[in-house]
């Protein structure tokens, strides 16, 4: 078998491939011989070890219901996982912010949201560029994430093919596992940032864009308007008579404009001060 001939860094390369695609599933048997191959000796360098923690991440939600032919991947976790995620944390711990990155951490924080930056995710080990507080606003989507945990990640060209928007293979892994551990990734690449210039109230409007926060504020709108039709004691409705059994109460065009602009002004100058709330 190829499997056999191949050394620790040729398994984890595959192995680590194998992640990317998400793929376990379909070569179960290839799995359990590539990780028998390493077993024995268990002599790995922290590349391979930042490797194969992600290997350990991507079949963790798969590995109850992985067939008896997967069990080499089973012995090879309990054998060296800790080992893994330590080198992978060490590593991680290791990141520092670009330029860009400190760009969108200062325009969220003048937003009023509560900016972390370079944390280390405790379940994943993932180094996180910016975290947004749990006082911060967000959509019903991101509070119901199991662990509420809302996360920004800024991406430069290094997390991108050459000449494309496509991400690169540790890119697509990390988004794809972040989200599976239940956190609400936002990405913010680099190409969509340059064309906004250095206006901040440019950038500003992109980030609400992005993290969903002008989707809430046209929800609330549209639920106060909602309230506008409710039953009345049988007042006109559209010129008819009055009398009904359920007459309502239609508010004219004019007034649902103005309900929207204030609505609008109202979480323009309220929503996004949780920072001057705390002083």
């Amino acid at each position: 078998a190829i499997a056999d001939t191949f050394n620790s860094q040729a398994v984890a390369n595959t192995l680590w491939s194998l992640s990317v695609l998400d793929c376990f599933s379909c070569c179960e048997r290839l799995v359990h011989l590539l990780c028998v191959a390493v077993l024995p000796g268990t002599g790995i360098s922290g590349a391979q070890a930042f490797q194969l923690h992600q290997v350990f991440l991507s079949c963790t939600s798969t590995m109850d219901r992985m067939s008896f032919e997967a069990r080499g991947m089973k012995a090879l976790r309990e054998s060296i996982a800790d080992r893994c995620k330590a080198s992978f944390q060490s590593e991680a711990a290791m990141s520092h912010s670009s330029l860009l990155q400190q760009r969108v951490a200062r325009e969220l924080r003048a937003m009023g949201l509560e900016v972390l930056e370079e944390v280390i995710d405790p379940a994943s080990g993932y180094s996180l560029d910016i975290v947004l507080g749990k006082g911060g606003p967000g959509t019903p989507a991101y509070a119901a994430r199991a662990r509420g945990l809302w996360a920004v990640e800024v991406d430069g060209p290094s997390h991108f093919l050459k000449g494309t928007v496509k991400p690169k293979g540790h890119t697509r892994l990390k988004r794809r596992l972040l989200t599976q551990l239940g956190c609400a990734l936002v990405s913010i690449p680099y190409t969509e940032v340059e064309v906004l210039g250095k206006r901040s109230d440019a950038m500003q409007q992109y980030l609400r864009a992005k993290l969903g926060l002008e989707r809430e504020v046209r929800a609330e709108v549209e639920r106060e308007l909602e309230h506008e039709l409710e039953p009345g004691p049988g007042l006109p409705v559209d010129g008819q008579g009055g009398g009904g059994k359920s007459g309502l109460r239609v508010s004219p065009p004019e007034e649902r404009a103005s309900l929207e602009g204030e609505r609008g002004q109202q979480h323009a100058s309220q929503g996004w001060r949780m920072e001057g709330e705390r002083r």
